[in-house]
């Protein structure tokens, strides 16, 4: 069973020395008596550095938390379908009005804000379609992503960019994995926008081109490997876990082995160096 322990002896065997802890975990870090009792196992039980970035779902919190000299507020946009984790209840946003409340507090705090961008109503109805269909495989997880161009990430990005110009909060993207979504920051930045960003391994080809994805294939089976991860979770199944595991390594392999797409090598310029595969801002 992994622990912090032992989690944190696998980075300091990798040469990681600092863990930051995610807000997913139940009861979510969005008070300051949950964010110290988190503090606290990692007191404990890690033997490298750490720091943990809470769920900035309260407003009247924000304010409280930042003071215990977190790196950052993180937010999701996104509601599990069918299952409770990695998105669970008390870390996800999607009130157009709260999601601003929260980025004017993370502002008066001076704290980054990172957003997990997600148009949720949307992917209900393009979700629901699969649904209808009978589909509720791995391929139609990634397909549902992957739908309309990416709709459901060009929206959600739109909409935050737009919020950021007005409460000047500096605000991180993560996960971004569309060419219109690259396009739109590097807009944003050239305006002077507090905005920077990062790309997960499986966008590295930048999706949502589907005859690229059934090209290359990494891209449906990252999601494939995830899916099956969540399944795991759900069901508390080693076997689940162990394959998907499997497809995620398998797809990281794959990714590394297959140039990507001509287009995103025509024009490198000064901003792709603010967006990059290993999930730190460069700037």
């Amino acid at each position: 069973m992994m622990t912090t322990t032992t989690a944190a002896t696998q980075c300091a065997a990798g040469g990681v020395t600092t863990s930051v802890a995610m807000p997913n975990v139940t009861p979510p870090p969005n008070t300051v008596p949950r964010l110290e009792q988190l503090f606290g196992v990692y007191e404990r039980e890690s033997i490298i550095d750490f720091n943990v970035n809470p769920a900035g779902t309260i407003p009247e919190e924000i304010p409280k938390l930042a003071q215990h000299g977190i790196g950052a507020f993180k937010v999701f946009m996104v509601v599990d379908t069918g299952r409770d984790y990695p998105h669970m209840p008390g870390i996800g946003v999607h009130d157009h009005g709260k999601l601003m409340e929260i980025m004017e507090a993370c502002a008066a705090a001076n704290v980054p804000l990172m957003v997990h961008p997600h148009d949720q109503p949307l992917m209900d109805y393009i979700e629901k379609k699969f649904w209808d269909r009978g589909e509720r495989d791995c391929l139609a997880y990634a397909k549902a992503y992957a739908a309309n161009d990416g709709v459901i990430w060009e929206t959600a990005i739109q909409f935050l960019i737009r919020l950021q110009a007005a409460t000047g909060v500096h605000l991180h993207l993560l996960h971004i994995q569309t060419e219109g979504s690259v396009e739109m920051i590097r807009q944003a930045k050239a305006k002077g926008q507090r905005v920077t960003a990062e790309i997960n391994p499986w966008a590295l080809f930048l999706g949502p081109d589907w005859s690229e994805i059934e090209r290359l294939g990494s891209y449906a089976l990252f999601i494939c490997g995830f899916w099956l991860l969540f399944q795991a979770f759900e069901r508390s199944s080693i076997g689940l876990g162990i394959g998907g595991g499997a497809a995620v390594l398998a797809a990281m392999w794959a990714m590394v082995g297959f140039r990507r797409p001509s287009s995103l090598n025509s024009s490198a310029s000064q901003d792709d160096r603010d967006i990059d595969s290993s999930g730190e801002s460069k700037t």
